[in-house]
């Protein structure tokens, strides 16, 4: 436990730093990743497309993931969840690149 007094308040100060650090560190992450093509992708669970669906259909790569239960509450841990139908999983990816691009064809 930290005590904040007058011996506490010495270790109060690195540890705001490093909060202050890491913010910013990861807020340039998240940016870096979105100019890199990155992308927030929401899914809505049914009683048709579970969790356990989702889960096999996102092979690709992600950086967080949050879901939103029915009730409106933020998860933000998913190891100790289950998410179900009505939730929202919202994840922060790297969409699949195509191998070949699509040809443009002009009309004229």
């Amino acid at each position: 436990m930290l005590e904040v007094g007058y011996e506490g308040a010495g270790k109060l100060a690195p540890l705001i730093f490093l909060l202050i650090v890491c913010t910013v560190l990861l807020h340039d992450v998240l940016l870096r990743c979105y100019f890199e093509g990155w992308r927030f992708q929401k899914i809505g669970l049914t009683t048709e497309f579970s969790f356990e669906d989702y889960g096999e259909r996102i092979a690709r790569r992600f950086l967080a993931t949050v879901a939103v239960r029915r009730s409106g509450t933020l998860v933000l841990e998913l190891c100790h969840f289950r998410p179900e139908a009505g939730d929202t999983i919202i994840n922060f990816y790297l969409p699949e690149v195509e191998d070949k691009p699509k040809l443009r064809i002009n009309t004229r």
